[in-house]
């Protein structure tokens, strides 16, 4: 079926006279969905080889629950998604990042965030976490399930991973 939408489909999307903060298409079978501004959150996934994750505690975070995503908040002029979550994983956990490839969306309407998570992979190494984490241990991928949160962001990005292992 032919559609009516431009290769380039989100130029044809305009901002709705109604209501600033929406995006709306002018084409009737253009699937792009329509949603205010959100704030974007970039979260990774850290795994090693052996298919273990890192699990660990935030002693900035008033909950003491186990995590398994790391925020990446420093995104730079020149550099891309990818390398900013490499940077921010090498940064806090002392590991060279082998590769970063995108896993999947969650957006979140209480808070207006679109979170972007990504999986880093990495060898397994000890750490040399900075300040702003309490430990950082590898986990079995399915012991961590067990061991986090069951409503959290990081169960999402870890029950996603294992989808599409």
């Amino acid at each position: 079926m032919k559609s009516d939408v431009p290769i380039n489909s989100s130029s044809s999307c305009e901002q709705d006279d109604k209501n600033q903060d929406l995006y709306e298409c002018k084409y009737d079978s253009c699937m792009m969905p329509k949603f205010q501004k959100a704030h974007v959150n970039l979260i990774s996934l850290v795994v090693n080889e052996l298919n273990e994750v890192v699990i660990f505690h935030n002693e900035n975070r008033i909950e003491k629950e186990l995590y398994v995503c790391i925020a990446t908040n420093s995104m730079y002029e020149s550099s891309n998604v990818e390398d900013a979550i490499a940077f921010d994983v090498e940064k806090k956990l002392g590991l060279d990042v082998q590769s970063v490839k995108y896993l999947s969306s969650c957006y979140h309407n209480q808070n207006n965030i679109l979170h972007l998570g990504y999986v880093c992979k990495v060898n397994k190494e000890d750490f040399h976490i900075s300040r702003g984490m309490d430990k950082a241990v590898w986990m079995n991928m399915y012991e961590a399930c067990k061991s986090i949160k069951d409503c959290s962001l990081s169960i999402f990005l870890l029950k996603n991973f294992l989808e599409n292992i």
